[in-house]
């Protein structure tokens, strides 16, 4: 079985947290979960991290 590891987003992550972000804006998702990721700038989410 294949282990999950749960991280706190940072810079460090900056690129794939981007590209989830527009990954689920095309895909018309609510995006439920990731706070205001939706409207907020992927800088100004993670300064709330």
């Amino acid at each position: 079985m294949d282990k999950l590891k749960l991280i706190l987003p940072s810079e460090k992550y900056f690129e794939q947290i981007l590209q989830y972000k527009l990954d689920m804006i095309n895909a018309e998702s609510s995006m439920d979960g990731c706070g205001n990721l939706r409207k907020e700038s992927v800088e100004d989410w993670l300064k709330k991290m």
